[in-house]
């Protein structure tokens, strides 16, 4: 009989471990089925705050807890019952110093236990605490709260020997109670690998939220970097009032013009033009609108441009359009079109006509960006002396007393046929493109 009883045992043994095996597997399953955050967290990560709220039940009931924490960079989220912010800031600085390995650190007594006694830990009993590891500098730690349980021993007593009569009373269930006060359940060491498992599920949510944040904050940095950028582009480069290129842009398309037309021999030229009477237009209809003016002309000037050309403010109501690909011809064509435009402009609260003096100057071998510019600025002054709404092409290379113009009477139909030469409407003269004004 006594071995039967002992194969019995062993058998019973074996079973109960096999079944405590499978309950231990389905619990870790369990924890690990409870976060999703392998395929979740990469797509959506959320903050630690969201996932607590998501999961803190179902944490709390797998572990038996009544309350949970997670302590990450001094903030502090808590679901359930769980210590004072403070308390857990002294308790986790403490644990910082004193716990060197990477498993959980528990207790079912915090206050009998050295490291928490001399801290306000209140009604709570045990505690399971697991770092999260996000860097060597850098740690966070998730902690779980269990409650005063309360044990139920029973007593089983035999006398010594035959003559005693009187059996020892068993304790009384005060008394019971009182040896098992202040502890939680223990515990088992499946929760502890459990609580190993969902640390490191957790270290990876929080740091793919807090790299999915950094992300987000150099996206920020970098389109506001780009903003700056273009904000400063703007400045250096346009004009704030008309918003067309600024003297200091315009000189550097014409100096690359200058390079290309020396290795290639591309023709090209410089149109200069100025706002006829413009101070009287401000002192008879103030500042204000002068600069409608200037606005209005410029925009309509850079419309009618082709996409290869340029215009750019001089300075004041001086404009300045960079040709490319036009000879001396296609030049004094395209300028004449301006100064026809212009006085079909139409200015809120201006009752005159506005209109320009043109000077024109076609690329020399010899030239730079200064005598370029200083050859189309005599035309116009040539343009203005002679009476001002017309168009003057200047002559040779160098500006000096002796240059000589050719005069464009703009004023006589029959010239219209000179401004245009053969080809024009066809595209031969390389302005084919834009539209016809006359």
């Amino acid at each position: 009989m006594r071995d039967a009883v002992r194969a019995l045992v062993q058998m019973t043994t074996q079973r109960l471990l096999l079944l405590r095996a499978r309950q231990e597997a389905r619990f870790l399953q369990r924890v690990q089925d409870s976060l999703v955050l392998a395929s979740t967290a990469r797509k959506e990560p959320r903050s630690p705050q969201q996932l607590l709220e998501a999961q803190a039940n179902t944490w709390m009931e797998l572990f038996r807890a009544d309350g949970i924490a997670l302590w990450i960079n001094g903030n502090v989220c808590s679901a359930g019952k769980t210590l004072e912010v403070g308390v857990i800031d002294q308790w986790v600085k403490r644990l910082a110093r004193t716990h060197g390995y990477s498993g959980p650190w528990c207790t079912r007594q915090l206050a009998e236990n050295p490291l928490t006694r001399s801290l306000a830990m209140g009604d709570r009993c045990g505690a399971l605490a697991m770092a999260l590891p996000f860097s060597q500098q850098q740690n966070g730690w998730m902690l779980l709260f269990r409650p005063e349980q309360s044990e139920t021993r029973y007593w089983a007593i035999r006398p010594l020997d035959s003559s005693t009569a009187l059996l020892t009373a068993p304790p009384s269930a005060a008394r019971r109670k009182a040896a098992t006060a202040r502890r939680s359940e223990a515990w088992q060491r499946v929760e502890r690998l459990a609580a190993v498992d969902l640390g490191e599920d957790l270290t990876l949510a929080i740091s793919s939220y807090e790299i999915s944040q950094l992300n987000d904050h150099l996206e920020r940095e970098r389109k506001a970097l780009a903003s700056a950028n273009q904000r400063l582009e703007q400045l250096a480069h346009f004009d704030p009032l008309t918003q067309v290129w600024n003297r200091y842009r315009i000189e550097q398309a014409i100096d690359a013009e200058l390079v290309a037309a020396q290795r290639y021999g591309a023709q090209f030229g410089v149109l200069l033009f100025d706002v006829d009477h413009f101070k009287a237009i401000n002192d008879t209809y103030g500042h204000a609108l002068g600069d409608d003016v200037l606005v209005t002309l410029a925009h309509q000037v850079e419309a009618s441009l082709r996409g290869c050309d340029h215009l750019g403010r001089w300075g004041g109501e001086e404009f300045v359009v960079l040709a490319r690909h036009a000879d001396c011809a296609a030049l004094a064509g395209l300028a004449e079109r301006l100064r026809v435009l212009i006085t079909t402009l139409h200015v809120e609260g201006l009752d005159t006509s506005l209109t320009v003096s043109v000077g024109v100057a076609a690329w020399q071998p010899e030239d730079s960006c200064k005598t370029l510019v200083a050859r189309a600025d005599q035309a116009m002054y040539r343009a203005k002396h002679a009476g001002r709404n017309r168009v003057e092409v200047a002559e040779g290379g160098k500006p000096d007393a002796t240059c000589t113009a050719k005069p464009l009477d703009v004023t006589a139909p029959r010239h219209l046929g000179c401004l245009c030469p053969a080809g024009w409407a066809t595209g031969a003269s390389g302005l084919g493109d834009a539209p016809l004004l006359f």
